[in-house]
């Protein structure tokens, strides 16, 4: 017997569509809503039978998750004023998406990139210089992923922002935006202004002198 359609419910069991079989296979758009959601199907033939329950597949949409920049290279006085020194810095970002209920973790498939936006000073505009596709998983829940800059930045304000593409290529809103600094320039020089050759009676010795930036 040959094949008629295929059956679509819900976790519930609760039909949702039937969808007609093109050679050995079925594409439809299904619209549960948002949150967590499942789907399973049942095969029709045209002699009216019907087979079992396919495995169901639990998936979450309506995900409204974005996506965070991180500078790895920060050498300012804290590891987290976003401040460097290195021109050529590293731009970590990390996404972590819901786990759909009955699920142990996020499939890896869900991301299909994440993009890198970057622009140069407060009034510039942005532009995308990254699809990042190699993701490492973060535990359960999270997938990142790192821009490793090979032109020099300039020295000055810098901003970037991410988004996500799930498979089907939907994208998500941007995240929060990163500002950082690139500042390679060094310091003036200082000047001691204790006299070379100066001796005296007391250990404590006062050192004074000028620095300016």
């Amino acid at each position: 017997m040959a094949l008629e359609l295929v059956k679509l419910y819900d976790s519930e069991g609760v039909f949702i569509e039937d969808v007609d079989i093109n050679a050995g296979t079925f594409t439809t758009i299904v619209d549960q809503g948002s949150g967590n959601k499942g789907i399973k199907a049942k095969s029709l033939d045209d002699a009216g039978n019907l087979s079992a329950f396919s495995t169901e597949k639990r998936y979450y949409a309506g995900c409204t998750n974005t996506p965070l920049c991180d500078l790895l290279d920060d050498t300012g006085d804290s590891a987290s004023d976003d401040l460097t020194n290195d021109n050529t810095p590293r731009i970590q970002l990390e996404i972590t998406l819901p786990i759909p209920t009955g699920c142990s973790q996020v499939a890896a498939s869900s991301i299909k990139r994440l993009e890198l936006h970057h622009k140069i000073g407060s009034a510039g505009s942005y532009s995308k210089i990254a699809d990042l596709t190699s993701l490492t998983p973060v535990g359960n829940d999270s997938f990142s992923a790192i821009h490793q800059f090979i032109s020099e930045l300039t020295d000055e304000d810098h901003y970037f922002k991410a988004k996500w593409v799930d498979a089907q290529d939907g994208e998500s809103q941007f995240g929060t935006e990163l500002h950082i600094v690139v500042d390679t320039s060094a310091p003036n020089t200082p000047t001691i202004t204790l006299d070379d050759g100066s001796v005296f009676v007391g250990d404590s010795v006062t050192i004074s002198g000028t620095a300016t930036d």
